[in-house]
């Protein structure tokens, strides 16, 4: 059976009574198999080779920055992190090649990108079969051009606000993107900031710069409990949402991403 262009790492230390299971549930459908072997004194790193798997060998550096040392070492952009005692389902493995088989009617792959060149961004979305692509790190108007050039897809530019006011060169950036995302601007990264901005002041700037029919994006800082008054400021097309749905960093909780659709689908009546 093909494998996909999947990577899946694994964490260990010590794990020989358990990892081979592991990597036999993903060797079917994944390209590439990794373990972080953290100073394992049992067999781990020889049951890892054996199944298949690459092993690195890493000290502990803690589990944040252990899970981050792993990713960089995958060489595909799709990942996929299990624990040693983890195995994944013949189920949750054929939901997995369905994602790459093909998305329901009316659900779109995004992908997000900072400072890259055009060519590399295009190369990425065409092999991951990506709708549009996602621009942050500010980009310029001139950006977006050369990226048409070599890409066939959406463009969507992102601009975050800091503060209540557009930025400089919002009203470009509508005219030449497809869609035009707005997030909160925070010196400590590029998105998933969790800031909620000013919706009222930002509908009456929009006006003046928002062409007819030109789509709107709206992140930061939504949640189930305020994304319909977003929404009934703005009117945006699209709600981006990630830490406004988490229990933690990073982990997804499914009753608030169900309430978050709930709050969206609610206001969709009203119009």
């Amino acid at each position: 059976m093909t494998t996909l262009p999947v990577s899946v790492f694994i964490i260990a230390l010590n794990e020989g009574d358990r990892i081979g299971r592991s990597i036999e549930s993903v060797r079917g459908f994944a390209d590439e198999v990794i373990v972080i072997d953290s100073g394992s004194t049992d067999d781990t790193v020889k049951i890892s080779e054996a199944a298949g798997a690459r092993v690195i060998h890493h000290g502990w550096p803690g589990y944040g920055a252990q899970k981050r040392f792993g990713e960089e070492q995958c060489r595909h952009d799709w990942l996929l992190n299990i624990d040693a005692d983890e195995v994944v389902s013949a189920g949750l493995a054929e939901e997995i090649r369905a994602v790459f088989a093909g998305v329901p009617p009316g659900v779109a792959r995004v992908g997000v990108f900072g400072l890259e060149s055009p060519a590399a961004v295009a190369a990425r979305g065409v092999a991951l079969g990506l709708t549009a692509i996602q621009l942050h790190a500010d980009p310029l108007p001139a950006a977006i051009t050369k990226l048409r050039a070599v890409w066939p897809g959406e463009i969507w530019a992102t601009v975050r606000v800091a503060g209540a006011e557009l930025p400089p060169g919002a009203e470009e950036l509508f005219a030449v993107a497809d869609a035009v995302l707005l997030d909160a601007k925070v010196a400590s990264g590029l998105g998933g900031t969790g800031v909620a901005l000013p919706w009222g002041e930002l509908a009456r700037q929009l006006e003046g710069v928002r062409p007819a029919g030109r789509r709107l994006v709206l992140a930061g800082g939504l949640r189930p409990d305020n994304v319909t008054t977003a929404i009934r400021a703005l009117d945006p097309d699209v709600v981006d949402v990630s830490s406004g749905v988490e229990s933690s960093v990073g982990i997804k909780d499914p009753a608030r991403m169900r309430a978050f659709r709930d709050a969206v689908r609610s206001v969709e009546v009203e119009r």
